[in-house]
């Protein structure tokens, strides 16, 4: 994995959870080994993935819920992916805040295409969500409004920034850094000595 979000309903959860759980589910990355049976993206492509374990160097996933993200498409952005349109389904997440979500008599009705309220369980099978999103990030008609960024060496303060509410949007974590590209050997210098066997050489020596 190269990143990975902080969500605050995933932090309120920690102290629930067993020690030396790996928690996490929004990440984005490049694959390092292709699914044995073939299906999924090949070795070496940027994908966007979903699954538990999330905060980690490597994450295994199931072919199922990754997707290749498109070139121009930023992998940062890609692990703090979200959407809702006219006509979506939004999933009410009220225990995200610590506090009961009500709504107040006709505050669910709303001119225009239905939504639809649903609970929230676990989510599976989403690479092909997943994949429109990407297209979406890339072409640019989709952002996912990073707020904060910073090196997993920084995570206590990324925690406490989302805990305090002072992150707009999402928190990515840098869990490695991407590699360095790799440039061309520079030229062999010419000395002295070269230039003065050139010079006295002639036709026909």
């Amino acid at each position: 994995m190269r990143h990975a979000s902080l969500n605050p309903g995933e932090l309120g959860m920690l102290a629930q959870l067993p020690a030396g759980h790996v928690g996490g589910y929004d990440a984005a990355g490049v694959v390092v080994r292709p699914a044995a049976d073939g299906t999924g993206p090949a070795e070496g492509t940027r994908v966007l993935a979903f699954g538990p374990g999330a905060w980690a160097e490597l994450l295994a996933v199931s072919s199922a819920d990754v997707a290749p993200l498109p070139r121009g498409a930023a992998l940062a952005e890609a692990a703090a992916w979200a959407l809702l349109a006219p006509g979506a389904t939004l999933q009410s997440i009220g225990w995200a805040g610590g506090e009961p979500a009500v709504f107040p008599p006709g505050s669910t009705f709303f001119p225009g295409a239905a939504r639809t309220l649903s609970s929230f369980g676990d989510a599976a099978a989403v690479g092909a969500d997943l994949g429109l999103l990407a297209v979406l990030l890339a072409s640019g008609a989709l952002s996912a409004q990073v707020g904060w960024r910073g090196s997993w060496e920084r995570a206590q303060e990324a925690v406490r920034a989302v805990r305090e509410r002072k992150v707009t949007g999402k928190a990515v974590i840098d869990v490695t850094p991407a590699p360095a590209p790799v440039s061309a050997p520079a030229p062999a210098p010419v000395s002295a000595s070269d230039l003065g066997a050139g010079a006295g050489a002639g036709p026909g020596a």
